[in-house]
């Protein structure tokens, strides 16, 4: 369905320019619901369809993923950029409410095996809805005078954040014999699992494989939340690590632990990254 996903390309820039030019304004809440759907419709596919002796398999492969890009992203960042990050006062656990949605649709899924449902349509159509919304926020954000003043150090997670997902793509290829176009798909989806996910799967068609990208980038997102409040390094570092999610469901974790300064460099960090993503990947996955 390789189709399918150059649509997302053009569907994103014309929303972002459309967003732009009549200044559209969406409630964070209607974005949230479509997630929330999203979510639910691609674990409950991945419960009516994987079997069950490939889902613990599916776990650990995410979980080595998630965990090999973060520490990956964190060494590179180490590595060329230096400073000091703050401690978070309150943690904010609110993004694990997406984490009960996939316990909860996943058997759901598994519970509606004798049933035809058509779960990749349902997913194309919401991620689009998804794409479209995302395009249309993503352009209050962008401003002339926002990214000169703190586009340097945005413009510096994004490229720890890109570097650090190729060489751990690269080096999970190899490791774990996956080609290297699927591996590099789920590394760079850089925490944006709601695309990343469907994405895989409507291109390769393995649910298995969609599912994978998905998790791998669900645990990016909530390992984020666990991870910065207590790892130091410099706010660029940390940043990186959250990937495309610093704009919007991990962006108060870094105002609470690094401060207000950091915000606008996160923000920028996550537009950039939620930019690119969805004109890299359908082109990565194609090869």
């Amino acid at each position: 369905m390789i189709s399918y996903d150059l649509i997302l390309i053009p569907a994103f820039i014309l929303s972002a320019v459309v967003g732009k030019k009549w200044r559209v304004k969406l409630d964070q809440k209607v974005i949230s619901v479509i997630v929330m759907v999203l979510i639910a419709t691609i674990s409950a596919w991945g419960g009516n369809t994987i079997p069950l002796n490939e889902i613990l398999t599916v776990l650990l492969l995410s979980t080595l993923y998630c965990v090999v890009t973060i520490a990956v992203t964190y060494a590179v960042g180490t590595a060329f950029v230096r400073g000091n990050s703050r401690r978070l006062k309150s943690i904010n656990l609110s993004s694990l409410k997406y984490g009960g949605i996939v316990l909860i649709a996943w058997p759901i899924g598994f519970l509606l095996k004798s049933l035809t449902i058509p779960f990749d349509n349902l997913i194309s159509g919401e991620l689009l809805i998804l794409i479209v919304l995302v395009g249309l926020t993503t352009s209050e954000n962008i401003s002339l005078k926002g990214l000169i003043r703190h586009g340097r150090n945005g413009l510096i997670a994004s490229g720890i954040s890109i570097i650090g997902s190729l060489i751990s793509g690269i080096l999970l290829s190899l490791f774990l014999d996956i080609r290297m176009p699927v591996s590099l798909t789920i590394t760079l989806g850089m925490g944006w699992y709601t695309f990343t996910g469907p994405l895989i799967a409507s291109a390769t068609g393995s649910v298995t494989l969609g599912i994978l990208g998905f998790i791998a980038n669900f645990l990016r997102e909530q390992l984020t939340f666990i991870l910065v409040p207590i790892i130091p390094g410099d706010p660029r570092t940390l940043i990186s690590i959250g990937g495309a999610t610093t704009m919007d469901d991990t962006l108060a974790i870094y105002t609470s632990s690094l401060g207000s300064d950091s915000t606008l460099p996160a923000l920028i960090n996550g537009v950039v990254l939620t930019i690119l993503i969805p004109i890299l990947l359908p082109l990565i996955i194609s090869f």
